[in-house]
């Protein structure tokens, strides 16, 4: 059998038997998209019913689709016990911008923005909750470009943890 065909029997052997928990790790490996719609739509609708669910998984969107916590182990222990709804607040917006000359990228730099220069005519702004202060100081410039990058769960942990321990963290549910 194929590892998806492995996946889909192990899934359906854990849930056919009706648990009050479900231990799963890394629960879509393997699976194709549709099935991996198809085992979130279940793991939902178990968690509708009041089952507990705690699965390990390093693909962040399952994690921000199906868990009400998270838990980061590093090194072999717990090394945090997170809220998933506060670690999306976290999150920040990242916008690229495209500026026409540089005393407009010397008047972004010198704000209370976060800024990081790509080039001397491209800046990446990062924003929490401060669009506001963000718009009104791109609105006297001329912008000649404007892209968003989207920061995933992924990037918050990661920030949050620091890059050191990347390689050695694992997200436990």
């Amino acid at each position: 059998m194929s590892k998806g065909m492995k996946q889909k029997l192990g899934i359906i052997t854990a849930f056919m038997h009706d648990p009050a928990v479900y231990i799963l790790d890394e629960p879509s490996s393997g699976l194709d998209p549709f099935m991996q719609i198809k085992l979130m739509d279940l793991l939902r609708e178990e968690k509708s019913r009041g089952k507990t669910i705690m699965m390990s998984s390093h693909i962040f969107e399952e994690v921000q689709i199906i868990c009400d916590r998270a838990g980061i182990i590093r090194d072999g222990r717990i090394a945090a016990i997170e809220d998933v709804h506060s670690l999306n607040t976290m999150k920040q917006e990242h916008y690229i911008v495209n500026l026409a000359d540089t005393a407009d990228m010397a008047r972004i730099t010198a704000s209370n923005l976060e800024t990081n220069v790509l080039d001397e005519n491209k800046v990446e702004i990062s924003v929490r909750k401060n669009y506001e202060e963000m718009f009104k100081l791109l609105a006297g410039c001329n912008v000649t470009g404007f892209e968003s990058k989207h920061q995933s769960l992924e990037d918050v942990f990661m920030k949050y943890y620091g890059e050191e321990g990347k390689s050695n963290e694992q997200l436990i549910i």
